[in-house]
C-alpha cells in the first residue's frame, strides 16, 4: 500500500491537478465510482487506478476494478489519508483514475444538429451540471471560451459524471470565430439570458450560447425569458432549452 506523496506515481497524479499539466500530458483525473463507471461505459482506457484499502477488498467493487484493469490500468492501493490529499472532496472517494482525455471531434452541422457555447462560467459545479445535461440530451458539440472553468478539472468531471466522454467538448476556443463558422453552415444561434425560458419552437440546426458572451451576441433568434426570484441557476435554464430541443428533434 502506498502512503507517501514522494512515490513517483503519486507525484504524477498530483501534477494533474494543474490545468496546464492536463493539457500538456492529455490526461484527466476521474474521481469516484459514478464518474469511473461512466468513463468505462464510454469505452475509455484507464491508465492508472488508485483505490483505498477498503474499496480494494470490497466485493461490491470487484467488478468495477476488473473492468478498469481489463483496459490496461495499473492498480495502486493507497492509504485513506493519501487519497484525501489527492482529492479535494469533503469525503474522499474510494476510486481515483488517470484517464486519457477523449477526442474532441464533433460531426459537422447537419439536420438535426445542436451545439452549446459556454462563456465565462467559473463555477465548476454549474459547468458540470450543464455538461451532464448536454450528454443526456445527446448534444452534438460543446465548447467553452477561455474565460470559463476548465471542463477537465476534477471538480467538473465529478459534477458532470464524466459527461466529457459522452459528448465532444472543445475547451478555450475562440467563441466568435466558431459562431461565424456555424452561421455560415446555416446554424441558428440563440443567446440565453438569465431567467426561466418559455416554450419555443427550436430549429433543427441550433447553437445555444450562455454566459456573458450573450451580451456581445447578435442572435438570429430570440426566446422569451421570465425573470425568477431568487435567480434561476444557469444550469437549469440551459438544461430546460436543451431538453426542449431534444424532444422536438428526436434522433
Amino acid at each position: 500500500m502506498i502512503t507517501s506523496t514522494a512515490n513517483r506515481d503519486i507525484r504524477a497524479v498530483r501534477r494533474l491537478r494543474l490545468a496546464q499539466n492536463r493539457a500538456r500530458l492529455g490526461l484527466v483525473l476521474v474521481e469516484g465510482r459514478v464518474a469511473l463507471s461512466s468513463v468505462l461505459d464510454a469505452g475509455a482506457t484507464i491508465d492508472r487506478l488508485l483505490v483505498t484499502p477498503r474499496a480494494s477488498a470490497s466485493a461490491s467493487s470487484v467488478e468495477l476494478q476488473r473492468r478498469a484493469i481489463a483496459t490496461g490500468a495499473r492498480k495502486l492501493v493507497v492509504s485513506d489519508a493519501l487519497m484525501a490529499l489527492l482529492c479535494d472532496t469533503a469525503t474522499p472517494p474510494a476510486f481515483l483514475a488517470v484517464v486519457p482525455a477523449p477526442a474532441a471531434d464533433a460531426p459537422e452541422p447537419r439536420d438535426p444538429w445542436c451545439g452549446l457555447l459556454i462563456g465565462e462560467l467559473h463555477d465548476p459545479r454549474a459547468l458540470g451540471a450543464i455538461l451532464l445535461s448536454a450528454a443526456a440530451c445527446r448534444i452534438d458539440a460543446v465548447a467553452t471560451t477561455p474565460g470559463a472553468a476548465d471542463p477537465w478539472a476534477p471538480k467538473v468531471v465529478r459534477a458532470s459524471a464524466a459527461a466529457g466522454w459522452h459528448v465532444p467538448i472543445r475547451a478555450r476556443i475562440d467563441g466568435d470565430a466558431w459562431l461565424e463558422t456555424l452561421r455560415a453552415d446555416g446554424v441558428m444561434t440563440l443567446g440565453l439570458p438569465e431567467g426561466l425560458p418559455g416554450p419555443a419552437t427550436l430549429p433543427p440546426r441550433f447553437l445555444l450560447v450562455t454566459g456573458p458572451s450573450v451580451d456581445r451576441l447578435d442572435p438570429t433568434m430570440r426566446i422569451e425569458v421570465a425573470p425568477t426570484v431568487p435567480a434561476l441557476p444557469v444550469s437549469v435554464s440551459v438544461s430546460h432549452v436543451l431538453a426542449d430541443w431534444s424532444r422536438q428533434h428526436r434522433r
